[in-house]
């Protein structure tokens, strides 16, 4: 019963997260490969709960479907998200474990950063020389913290309404 559970939680969430990935491509951007990456919430607040296995199999499906109903698959921008996703949920997992006294919301932020700079990196290496592009750290990285920030706010709720549900349901 636990893992049927666990699964259709999971996949909630999952449809939520593509849901939002797909609906952010219409909120206007700063710059044309920018997201907010609101659906990024829910993979924190898997990771948190659930931890990294799980966290990362929802982003990689959330990625690819995404990205299928986006029509972008295996694009440049799809390498670049699967890859930030790859660092981010890595560098989040990790503060898990060694900085506990981070919250939802630090957590989000130093997740969001590592994604943007995974896909500086990246896009540096695969499509035109450092130069072209290290500029746009300084320019990207506030909009990473930011949007960390709005992000992990939005975690840090869903954990906080689940964690109210589960001691509610278990009285």
């Amino acid at each position: 019963m636990l893992l049927q559970s666990k699964f259709a939680l999971l996949s909630i969430f999952l449809a939520l997260s593509i849901i939002l990935y797909v609906l952010e491509t219409f909120i206007p951007r700063p710059a044309p490969w920018f997201r907010l990456g609101l659906s990024n919430a829910f993979i924190l607040f898997i990771l948190i709960w659930f931890g990294w296995k799980e966290a990362f199999t929802v982003s990689v499906l959330r990625t690819i479907t995404g990205s299928i109903i986006l029509g972008n698959l295996f694009s440049p921008s799809f390498i670049l998200s699967i890859s930030g996703s790859f660092v981010s949920i890595c560098v989040m997992y990790v503060l898990i474990i060694f900085a506990r006294h981070i919250s939802a919301i630090g957590i989000s932020a130093v997740g969001a950063s590592a994604h943007m700079l995974t896909q500086i990196l990246i896009a540096c290496k695969m499509f035109v020389g450092i130069s072209a592009i290290k500029g746009l750290v300084f320019v990207l990285l506030p909009f990473a913290i930011i949007s960390g920030i709005i992000t992990g706010y939005i975690a840090y709720l869903i954990l906080s309404i689940y964690e109210r549900r589960l001691y509610a349901y278990q009285r």
